[in-house]
């Protein structure tokens, strides 16, 4: 009765993969189909992080699963223990890290050998979905009786730091081609409606002047509320002033440019703001940071919304036929 009710669950969620995430059309990649599995990995590993990894400590311990509960444990808190298991509150975070190192780790092995295939065979890369997507997701359920030692804590761990400061390159890149989309449609928007209708646009070019006052209102706004609660110390002082400077030197050079717009440079400067933001409320020392042991659910939901953008903006620009040139798209 089992593998019964187990087959037909099976077939019926295969089926609607393949409804939903079937063959992409020939003309078109699996690259939307791609940027869902990534949006998955970023759920999977805030569900692992915050969820399953707490409760492996207290009246829901995972060991209570027979066997299988055992040894998932002992893999998860590898390492952990022996640093932190004094500490009841590190010790979860470590597992929580442990939780998101899994479930990058399998994402990145999944591209990585999507990567080598397609070079083969571009084809691969729209077809099988779901099996791909089952694949995937027994991947890491496999991760989880893995170790932390050596893997995920130690040449995983240094290739996720240089791969997350090639992404707030990328990221930055992305936020400018984002931008400068966003002011050329609004201005395109003033000149069709101006063609239609004489002085119709104006609303458009309002809309880009409001967005800039909002946006730059917000910097001010965090500035105020940096220097208030964070300075008193060299490195938040220094930081906050470099990043303040920054802002003002690139906002100047696109006034003076002919060819940037302030939709741009307000756009990168509430970044920057989020960038040092971040940089200095993860302080450890608690003469320099007053929110110091605060979880930052704040923060984490900024940047959940900016890798998500970022991530909706590759999928739609570079799925897009046009072609950005000198001249604008064509």
């Amino acid at each position: 009765m089992t593998l019964c009710l187990g087959y037909c669950a099976c077939q019926s969620a295969n089926s609607l993969c393949n409804v939903c995430f079937g063959n992409a059309d020939p003309t078109t990649t699996g690259r939307k189909r791609s940027i869902l599995l990534l949006a998955l990995t970023v759920a999977i590993a805030l569900i692992l992080q915050y969820s399953w990894a707490p409760s492996m400590q207290g009246g829901n311990d995972i060991t209570k699963i027979p066997y299988l509960g055992t040894r998932i444990k002992n893999s998860w808190n590898d390492v952990c223990l022996d640093h932190f298991g004094d500490d009841p509150d590190v010790l979860t975070k470590c597992r929580g890290n442990a939780g998101v190192y899994r479930a990058t780790f399998t994402s990145t092995f999944f591209f990585i050998t999507m990567a080598c295939a397609t070079k083969f065979n571009s084809a691969i890369n729209r077809s099988a979905w779901p099996a791909k997507y089952a694949l995937f997701f027994l991947c890491i359920f496999i991760t989880f009786f893995v170790p932390n030692s050596p893997l995920f804590f130690g040449p995983f761990l240094w290739l996720s730091r240089l791969g997350a400061c090639l992404f707030l390159i990328v990221q930055q890149i992305i936020l400018i081609d984002l931008a400068y989309s966003w002011n050329e449609s609004w201005v395109q928007n003033s000149i069709d409606s101006d063609a239609m209708e004489y002085g119709s646009g104006s609303k458009w070019l309002i809309s880009i002047v409001g967005a800039i006052i909002l946006i730059y209102t917000g910097c001010f706004v965090a500035f105020i509320f940096l220097y208030r609660n964070f300075t008193g110390c060299g490195t938040n002082d220094t930081l906050i002033t470099i990043t303040l400077l920054l802002i003002t030197a690139v906002t100047s050079i696109q006034l003076t440019s002919e060819g940037g717009n302030l939709l741009t440079s307000a756009v990168l400067s509430a970044y920057a703001v989020y960038l040092v933001t971040s940089a200095i409320s993860h302080n450890p020392n608690h003469e320099c940071n007053p929110f110091i042991g605060d979880n930052g659910t704040f923060e984490i939901i900024i940047g959940l919304c900016l890798t998500f953008m970022s991530l909706v903006w590759t999928g739609w620009s570079w799925t897009d036929d046009r072609v950005l040139t000198s001249t604008g798209y064509v």
